[in-house]
């Protein structure tokens, strides 16, 4: 008996738990679809936007073991601002 209770509590929260993110995630798609109808799509080709490749050469050059510090303290100030 213990056991049909404790798969009847699991099944419930499960679809308690699915529901909810299939909620959430309809809204959100409304209001991006909303938010894009009355603009016209822009057209950027994929090789057009950087990747993390793009900057490995960069920060392979800027960055040595003599001024990790000051570059790490560097990058926390500029998130944090």
């Amino acid at each position: 008996m213990k056991r049909a209770i404790a798969a009847c509590s699991v099944l419930l929260l499960t679809t308690v738990a699915c529901s909810k993110k299939d909620n959430s995630t309809t809204s959100s798609t409304s209001g991006q679809s909303a938010a894009t109808s009355g603009a016209p799509a822009s057209s950027v080709a994929d090789s057009q936007i950087p990747t993390e490749e793009d900057y490995e050469e960069e920060a392979a050059q800027k960055v040595t073991a003599q001024n990790l510090d000051d570059q790490l303290d560097k990058l926390e100030k500029e998130i944090n601002q």
